[in-house]
């Protein structure tokens, strides 16, 4: 499993995906349902919310998930979910 931890990083697994797969910028962004532009400002690492990289991923079939990067506090939980 490859992991990514910010735009840039996000992107290039992106578009190696995509090649993989061999589609171009414009069959993904017509899958994922966004346009040719917001893929190639997502590849070069230029934006991306959240609800985009989930379609593109999902258009890819990949799973996006997450992982926490320091322990959760048990005793103080509640400050986590404000």
């Amino acid at each position: 499993m490859k992991t990514a931890k910010n735009h840039k990083e996000i992107g290039k697994l992106i578009k190696y995906n995509r090649q993989v797969q061999k589609l171009s910028q414009q069959e993904l962004a017509k899958k994922s349902e966004l346009t040719q532009p917001a893929i190639s400002n997502i590849e070069r690492g230029l934006s991306g919310t959240l609800m985009t990289i989930s379609s593109i991923m999902q258009a890819l079939n990949l799973e996006l998930t997450f992982q926490l990067i320091k322990p959760i506090d048990k005793k103080n939980l509640a400050s986590y979910i404000d």
